[in-house]
């Protein structure tokens, strides 16, 4: 008899997710560079990897499927489009959008994909023809992240902990070596943000306090909030996006001590700390506390100034920390 499994979705789990798209011919989708069906993150992965070892694969059938922004080429502002779409709109698409539906599978769930609440519980049942009928096992993973693999049962529940969006796939390997890819994709958020629509000096602002408290609970000083540094990280954000790097290390700007001086900034220490698909910042601050690096710079007592830099929708942070004042050129 096949058994029911529970799993529960913790923090670091946070990452993009899948998202529905107009469909092309033969039902394909804009965006779906690698051509499995679904426009997901491995897709501006994929856009990403092949600009950046400047491969020419793009031939113009999969030129016409990469090309989200239909300006005609396929470049890095495609990357960008999938990402906004994946963190934005998750809430728009319909179960039929996201779920495939095999020669021998469907899905159903109780709740239907879209956006709920932290803290949600939802129930997916699998469905078996005869043919496959008790003769599959499953791999359950979480945003592409392998969470539990040679299951055998078609029952599963799954908890939301977090605000994110996540992408739930249930790989079925059938006896006959065929496997089959079942996905759902839910953007969870929580109750405050449902209930407020935080600017985004607001988030920075958020951050700067959750800093600020666990650097008086470890006794050590506070930090001054630059108007100045939080300028230049948000440019730092912003540039992370639009040249889809995940380093300090910036095609346009430089080092990030390069990228200070271009700015007129003096200093005689300075530190950076980087989050990606950090959808708030209690995701991009818990993030930082939990890397031993990023977590020494927040509290290293040498630093005297801060500046937090964030792209509205993004989930991309910049933190960037100085000791001693700077000057402008």
């Amino acid at each position: 008899m096949r058994r029911a499994v529970s799993i529960l979705l913790a923090a670091a789990l946070v990452l993009l997710g899948t998202v529905g798209a107009a469909a092309l011919p033969e039902s394909r989708l804009f965006g779906d560079a690698d051509q499995n069906g679904y426009v997901d993150v491995s897709d501006a992965t994929l856009i990403q990897q092949a600009l950046a070892r400047y491969v020419d694969w793009f031939d113009d059938d999969v030129l016409l499927i990469t090309d989200v922004d239909g300006d005609g080429d396929t470049n890095i502002t495609d990357v960008t489009c999938i990402q906004r779409r994946l963190a934005h709109m998750a809430d728009n698409f319909q179960a039929d959008e996201l779920v495939v539906a095999e020669d021998h599978f469907s899905i159903t769930t109780d709740i239907p994909s879209g956006q709920c609440i932290v803290g949600t519980a939802v129930n997916f049942i699998i469905t078996e023809d005869e043919e496959v009928a008790d003769t599959v096992t499953y791999d359950v993973s979480i945003n592409g992240e392998v969470k539990a693999t040679n299951l055998k049962m078609t029952r599963f529940n799954i908890t939301f902990t977090d605000p994110a969006v996540y992408v739930i796939t249930f790989t079925a390997h059938i006896a006959t070596g065929e496997t089959a890819d079942l996905k759902i994709a839910y953007k969870v958020v929580t109750q405050d943000m449902l209930d407020h629509n935080y600017t985004v000096d607001e988030l920075i602002a958020q951050t700067y306090e959750l800093l600020s408290n666990v650097r008086y609970q470890s006794g050590v000083g506070a930090l001054t909030f630059d108007s100045r540094l939080t300028q230049i990280a948000k440019i730092k954000s912003q540039d992370i996006i639009d040249n889809g790097y995940e380093g300090h290390i910036s095609p346009v700007l430089g080092t990030p001590d390069e990228m200070l001086e271009a700015y007129g900034v003096s200093y005689s220490r300075m530190g950076e700390n980087i989050a990606i698909n950090a959808y708030t910042p209690e995701i991009a601050f818990n993030t930082w506390m939990n890397s031993p690096k990023h977590k020494a710079n927040m509290l290293d007592e040498n630093f005297t100034r801060v500046g937090i830099g964030y792209v509205e929708d993004s989930g991309v942070w910049v933190m960037l920390l100085i000791r001693d004042a700077y000057t402008v050129n």
